[in-house]
């Protein structure tokens, strides 16, 4: 037999077994062990003074763990940016990297900056006689 049709045989069972029980109950006027179901009483209702006092704290501590949960996705969405920024940057490392090797297994062709400003003072400067006569007007000139 499949088991929901056993729960059902059951759970009707149990349903035909109480109402005929209240029912000689209610004729009699007095219940059939009455000290044990009172202790089931007393322990039914504690379970569910205990359950409400429990649901209380559950109830109130809702609004902080959602803010938690916010606060992690946002720092997951963080973390994923990160990640994109990092494999950029990778990329770009690498780049720098290839062009950089690429530049010292070449011969350097282009003169740099420096390299030009030394040849150009090596292009314009003066001759020894040109010197001397520069040298003669400027002293002459301070005194």
């Amino acid at each position: 037999m499949h088991i929901a049709f056993l729960s059902t045989l059951v759970s009707a069972g149990i349903l035909c077994f109480l109402s005929v029980l209240f029912y000689i109950e209610k004729r009699r006027g007095t219940r059939f062990l009455s000290s044990l179901r009172e202790a089931g009483d007393r322990g039914i209702a504690w379970l569910i003074r205990h359950m409400s006092r429990v649901s209380g704290f559950l109830e109130r501590d809702v609004f902080r763990r959602t803010i938690h949960y916010v606060f992690h996705r946002v720092l997951e969405f963080m973390l994923s940016g990160l990640h994109v920024l990092e494999y950029y940057v990778g990329k770009l490392i690498h780049t720098n990297r290839t062009i950089a090797k690429k530049g010292a297994r070449e011969p350097s062709g282009a003169t740099t900056k420096l390299a030009e400003i030394a040849e150009h003072k090596v292009n314009t400067a003066l001759s020894d006689e040109e010197r001397r006569e520069h040298k003669e007007r400027s002293v002459g000139t301070r005194l």
